[in-house]
């Protein structure tokens, strides 16, 4: 798969960077799915078939789910494409 097209803005490193950061979401959100399909089989009698009322019940659901969520926010475009977010906001590099 080759890298989105080099805006004028941005270097050409710079959107090869972005690609790999995308498709590395991708397939962290494609292990992830994989992680949870092949432990259905135990995650049910073991969590859901029990007590919903106990701490861990509730430390598991975090602990499962908040990754979803992470990777679902994670992937929502925020800025438009093209935008160099170096002339946004200035992260000293250390």
């Amino acid at each position: 798969m080759a890298p989105p097209a080099a805006s004028p803005e941005l270097s050409l490193s710079y959107n090869t960077a972005l690609a790999y950061g995308k498709r590395s979401r991708a397939a962290a959100i494609g292990l992830l799915f994989y992680d949870h399909l092949i432990s259905l089989d135990r995650e049910i009698p073991l969590v859901w078939m029990k007590d919903k009322k106990r701490p861990a019940f509730w430390l598991y659901i975090f602990n499962r789910f908040f990754a979803w969520l992470y990777y679902i926010w994670d992937c929502i475009p925020f800025f438009p494409p093209g935008l160099d977010t170096s002339k946004v906001c200035r992260i000293p590099y250390v």
